[in-house]
């Protein structure tokens, strides 16, 4: 989507800014990158380094950051009234 950002002004991330919009697929669902979406935009390479970092540690690291990730979506959903459907 390189300079594409006029024609498709939906997209969460600027190349040319070097950011980018991330998603993760874990056991064929994606994971909760945020308490309100699934994805989560203008990531800096840095962030993408560290977000991956999170989920190719210890199995059981990895698993825990899931769980927290999974956890703070509920949590925060509850606060604001909504039922979590997924």
């Amino acid at each position: 989507m390189k300079d594409k950002e006029a024609e498709f002004g939906g997209l969460y991330g600027s190349v040319k800014a070097g950011t980018y919009e991330v998603a993760v697929f874990h056991n064929n669902n994606m994971l909760p990158l945020s308490p309100w979406d699934d994805v989560v935009g203008w990531q800096t390479e840095d962030e993408i380094t560290k977000l991956m970092a999170n989920l190719q540690g210890r199995v059981a690291d990895v698993a825990g950051f899931i769980d927290q990730m999974h956890l703070t979506r509920s949590e925060s959903r509850k606060d604001l009234g909504l039922t979590n459907h997924s």
